[in-house]
């Protein structure tokens, strides 16, 4: 529960957060995390579809320092191959980057990630 306060009060000071809704934008994608009233779940709309797997959490991440990171999955039609999406907000910085990499079906790396900035909107 402690987290999820602070997901709360770290996404208030991106000033992307109006009631339990953050948007933001990666490259060419609109997203939209939707939180319940608990905060103990969330959704993520990419570009007006729901992705899956949403999760948050609270960690160092790299030399982002600490973090509040929402990760989540976008399949292929048929299935298989996906992109995961790993969303980084640092703690100390407005910076936003969001990590691709896409994965096969056994969850292992195809390719090199792809870094974007992302901007809250």
């Amino acid at each position: 529960m402690k987290r999820l306060a602070l997901l709360f009060l770290v996404f208030m000071s991106y000033g992307v957060l109006a009631a339990p809704v953050l948007r933001f934008k990666c490259g060419d994608n609109n997203f939209v995390m939707y939180v319940n009233a608990s905060m103990t779940k969330q959704a993520v709309i990419m570009n007006d579809q729901l992705t899956e797997n949403s999760a948050t959490d609270q960690y160092p991440y790299g030399d982002l320092g600490d973090s509040v990171v929402i990760t989540f999955d976008v399949w292929g039609e048929n299935g298989g191959m996906h992109n995961h999406y790993t969303t980084v907000f640092p703690n100390d910085s407005k910076t936003i980057k969001q990590i691709v990499q896409i994965l096969d079906a056994d969850d292992r790396p195809r390719g090199d990630a792809i870094h974007k900035a992302c901007t809250g909107m």
